[in-house]
């Protein structure tokens, strides 16, 4: 019996470091997207595990707790604003944030906005 219960346990285990691994690769491709492949992006984001998507997006997001002049490159604004989308797309979205995303946002980012 122990050895079901050992075997059940790693396949578990198994299991949601695979589903971290996905959505991982997919949280990257989301923020290497450019703005016109986005809302595909994010709709795969949907497909996987909520709970791990958005525990990736909020680790993600939260790293910039201090702005460093040399990595404020336009590349990191984009990436950052992708997972800002995202988590917008999943409930959790900061307002703030993304109204101060638009004036430093290249035209391609708007398209929405005339």
């Amino acid at each position: 019996m122990l050895t079901i219960a050992g075997a059940v346990w790693f396949y578990s285990a198994q299991k949601r470091e695979s589903e971290r691994n996905e959505v991982r690769v997919a949280v990257d491709a989301l923020q290497n997207a450019p703005a016109s492949a986005v809302p595909y992006a994010l709709k795969d984001l949907q497909r996987l595990n909520r709970s791990i998507v958005l525990e990736e997006l909020e680790r993600r997001f939260g790293e910039k707790s201090a702005p460093n002049p040399e990595e404020d490159t336009k590349a990191s604004r984009v990436r950052r604003l992708r997972l800002a989308q995202a988590l917008a797309d999943h409930g959790r979205a900061d307002v703030d944030y993304l109204i101060a995303s638009i004036a430093a946002a290249d035209d391609s980012e708007c398209s929405n906005l005339g």
